[in-house]
C-alpha cells in the first residue's frame, strides 16, 4: 500500500453550511408551504424524481409542488492544516491568499475557500485574460 506525500496530501473540507433542499407545495387551502426534504435530499431533487413526486402529490390530493430550491453547502479546508490548493506546499493560514471555487462535491459544484502560497498567487495572478490558466483547468476538468 502506498503512503500519501505529507505536501500533496489534502484534508477533508469542513462543512460551514449544509446543503438544503426545500419543495414549496401549495396546498389546496391555497396555503403554500415550503417542505424541508434535506435529510432524505441532501444533494437535490433530480428532475425525473422531482417529476414523481409532484405526479404522486397531486393524486394524493395533498396539493399542487411548485418547486424544488437546492442550496449547496459551503465548504472550508480543515483548520488543522492549510496547503496550496495548487502546489500542495503547507501553508501558514495567517498570511495565505484564498478565494471562493466551485468544487465538484457529489457530482454538484458548491463553493470552497481555496487556499494558496505566495508563489502560486502571484502566478494565477499574472495569468492574462483569455488564457487557460491553472484555476481553469480545476474549476472546468476536476
Amino acid at each position: 500500500m502506498k503512503e500519501k506525500n505529507e505536501s500533496t496530501q489534502h484534508p477533508d473540507p469542513k462543512i460551514i453550511e449544509e446543503s438544503k433542499t426545500i419543495i414549496i407545495v401549495r396546498r389546496p387551502s391555497g396555503i403554500e408551504e415550503e417542505v424541508d426534504v434535506s435529510r432524505k435530499y441532501p444533494l437535490g431533487i433530480p428532475d425525473r424524481l422531482l417529476d414523481h413526486i409532484r405526479t404522486a402529490t397531486r393524486d394524493a390530493g395533498r396539493g399542487e409542488v411548485i418547486r424544488a430550491i437546492y442550496t449547496p453547502a459551503i465548504l472550508a479546508p480543515s483548520t488543522e492544516s492549510y496547503y496550496c490548493a495548487r502546489c500542495g506546499q503547507k501553508i501558514d493560514p495567517t498570511i495565505t491568499y484564498h478565494q471562493l471555487e466551485p468544487y465538484l462535491w457529489g457530482g454538484k459544484p458548491v463553493p470552497v475557500i481555496q487556499y494558496y502560497c505566495d508563489d502560486c498567487h502571484r502566478y494565477l495572478s499574472q495569468v492574462g485574460m483569455g488564457e487557460y490558466s491553472e484555476l481553469d483547468r480545476r474549476r472546468y476538468h476536476d
